[in-house]
């Protein structure tokens, strides 16, 4: 089929098949001491402890903090499973504010309303490495006396007003996954300006187990899989008609893998084993290149707004000043998705559905919050790819195939209400 010649894999992990072997034959030295030293430099930050994972880090930071129990923990409406779970099982509650339809994230006009006399800490996320309007935040936390808990774990390299996220709040996390832009095979990073917070962090990670050798071959093996799946030739040749023959039968295979339901989150063992030297090392060379892989990422993601920009049937990211926005994930929003991703697929265009959910909507969180804009876009919300290893023309072809599929989508049905750049009209 010639318009699948150069078919496009949603992700490619972020460390290559070569740079992971690099890092297991290195010897000596303690790599995440260094790299602690470096990410905290670079961060802006007095300390940065190593973590098993973010959800780890987060259930340090929390019990760092020593916030009183029952205490809220506001959080944006859009969100992973784990997030509200984890602040649940550190005996706080959360309350959730709507997301901005433009960004995905809080909706900061909305913040202070959403303060009451429970209130604790604020988490904002970085979602898909697009940076909240800290100053905002910033402001209401500094007013009401309450901690800020930045989730940067799709942000790493992110910066708002200059700053370096991860710099801004009382304490943030990182997710080191292999489909972050910086990873070390599912470790994490624990970041903060305070001594003493970082003290007891430190603290509670010494006392986990470190991770053993047949989870970190386990994680290792499945980090080479993609890394060599997701190559031209086999991505083509093998990968792509695969998803291609599951589609028909209305399966996305990488999804059902990947994904993670409230029943089932791994709150528990790997996630709370301290990473090892490899991963250590792993994590050195990723924020070595960590900035220009970013650059990459921000030049695929601000192309594609440009070409998109105007195109009926799609609803597109709002600008934002460079390095605001890294576009770890490119995120529309379509009526249909099933439709949409099936006709991308055919043109060779690999795509995902995303793996948040509507806070308020999860059993057991009701009345927590409002989501009016965030159970919407969990609904239509599709993330296109423009990762570090796609060229311009790469990102051409995206565009492409997503302008045929809404021409086309267009014309089966021409009295379907029209959604533009994020905002309905």
């Amino acid at each position: 089929m010639s318009e699948v010649r150069d078919a496009i894999p949603r992700f490619v992990p972020s460390a290559s098949p070569g740079e992971l072997v690099r890092a297991a034959l290195g010897v000596g030295g303690d790599p995440w001491r260094e790299f602690s030293k470096r990410f905290a430099g670079y961060l802006g930050v007095a300390h940065a402890v190593p973590a098993p994972s973010a959800r780890e880090s987060l259930a340090a930071i929390l019990a760092a903090l020593e916030l009183p129990k029952g205490g809220e923990v506001i959080l944006p409406a859009l969100t992973f499973h784990s997030i509200p779970a984890v602040i649940r099982r550190n005996g706080l509650e959360v309350r959730f504010v709507d997301v901005d339809p433009g960004t995905l994230c809080m909706d900061t006009a909305r913040l202070a309303d959403a303060v009451g006399p429970a209130t604790v800490a604020i988490l904002p996320v970085h979602l898909h490495g697009r940076a909240v309007d800290m100053g905002r935040v910033a402001g209401v936390a500094e007013r009401r006396g309450l901690a800020v808990i930045e989730d940067c774990a799709q942000a790493a390299g992110g910066a708002f007003r200059g700053r370096r996220l991860g710099a801004w709040g009382t304490a943030s996390f990182f997710s080191f996954h292999p489909a972050k832009n910086l990873s070390a095979l599912w470790a994490g990073t624990v970041a903060t300006d305070s001594g003493a917070l970082a003290g007891r962090v430190a603290q509670r990670m010494a006392a986990l187990p470190r991770i053993g050798h047949v989870d970190l071959a386990g994680r290792a093996c499945w980090s080479l899989a993609m890394g060599l799946g997701t190559r031209p030739g086999v991505w083509r040749a093998v990968a792509h008609p695969l998803l291609l023959a599951f589609a028909a039968a209305g399966v996305d295979p990488i999804d059902l893998v990947t994904r993670e339901t409230p029943t089932g989150q791994n709150l528990d063992g790997s996630a709370t084993a301290m990473p090892s030297a490899l991963q250590g090392r792993l994590a050195l060379s990723q924020l070595a290149s960590l900035d220009e892989a970013n650059a990459v990422r921000i030049r695929n993601g601000e192309h594609l707004l440009a070409r998109l920009a105007g195109a009926g049937g799609i609803g597109l990211p709002s600008p934002a000043p460079r390095g605001e926005d890294l576009f770890h994930g490119f995120v529309v929003q379509v009526d249909d998705r099933d439709d949409f991703r099936r006709r991308l697929l055919r043109l060779g265009i690999d795509t995902h559905p995303g793996n948040m959910v509507a806070g308020p909507e999860v059993p057991g969180y009701a009345d927590t919050g409002e989501c009016r804009v965030a159970s919407d876009a969990v609904r239509r919300m599709v993330h296109l790819p423009v990762h570090p290893g796609m060229t311009i023309p790469d990102v051409d072809r995206v565009a492409d195939a997503v302008l045929a599929v809404l021409a086309v989508r267009s014309r089966a049905r021409p009295c379907d209400a029209v959604r533009r750049n994020g905002r309905r009209r």
